[in-house]
């Protein structure tokens, strides 16, 4: 499709939002870029992340408490790939000995990297990394806050600029009333396996076998965007103070949340 897209147009600028990297080999996919940015003529814009849902690592036999850490991997390697002329990497999911890297892409030094974030630690990284974001999840206020936050993360950082810009995703539903359209859009909003009673009491049993931020992590994948709110505040608590332990409140915050 991508391929189509870059031969019928000539200035359309155009991308995937997102590569979910864990589920990529990054030296495949740093050249399979870098030949799609030539076929444009510089127009791509490469999107990743890491992914949230849990049902789709498992189906994959993946690590889902893991993924940022392979994530943070590939795409360093992706960025070894554009930059050098061989890449040898030696990390704890990807091993490579000069591994020869072509296409370069056409646009020097490589495409605008955009970084789906929704956590804190993902706001983070997009900042040290000086990359774009993108989100699409939280509510407005919510939305807001992790934009402010980023952007002064990446004044922290000291980078010379400009500014990389944010990237913001809503879906609209149409219906007569609004109470209409929530009725007719709110089953589509969580993942549509979760209605069945075995699959969904397999990904519990996952869930209830992760520590306990990552298992209020793994259900938040089926609750409304509030708790993901939740998870922000949680998880920036925590990276403030990695000794803090679960408060009696985040416990009863686990059990509440839907299975």
């Amino acid at each position: 499709y991508l391929t189509a897209l870059a031969r019928h147009t000539s200035a359309l600028r155009f991308g995937v939002m997102i590569y979910q990297l864990p589920f990529h080999h990054p030296i495949r996919l740093a050249q399979d870029a870098a030949m799609l940015d030539h076929l444009s003529r510089g127009r791509l814009e490469f999107g990743a992340g890491t992914g949230v849902s849990p049902h789709e690592f498992m189906r994959w036999n993946m690590p889902f408490e893991r993924r940022r850490e392979i994530s943070e991997e590939a795409l360093e390697i992706i960025v070894k790939a554009w930059t050098e002329d061989h890449v040898t990497y030696d990390g704890e999911f990807f091993q490579f000995v000069e591994v020869l890297t072509t296409p370069k892409p056409y646009q020097q030094p490589h495409p605008p990297v955009w970084f789906a974030a929704h956590s804190a630690a993902s706001f983070a990284y997009a900042a040290r990394q000086n990359f774009h974001v993108s989100q699409n999840i939280d509510i407005d206020p919510v939305i807001a806050q992790k934009f402010a936050t980023w952007r002064q993360l990446w004044k922290d950082c000291g980078h010379a600029g400009p500014m990389p810009r944010a990237f913001l995703t809503r879906h609209v539903h149409v219906a007569e009333t609004d109470e209409q359209a929530r009725e007719e859009a709110a089953p589509h909003l969580a993942t549509p396996r979760m209605a069945e009673p075995a699959f969904s009491a397999g990904l519990n049993a996952k869930c209830d076998a992760l520590p306990w931020e990552s298992a209020v992590l793994c259900r938040h994948a089926t609750a409304e965007s509030w708790t993901r709110s939740l998870q922000w505040h949680l998880s920036s608590a925590l990276r403030r103070n990695p000794a803090a332990t679960p408060s009696r409140s985040h416990l009863t915050f686990r059990r509440s949340v839907p299975a």
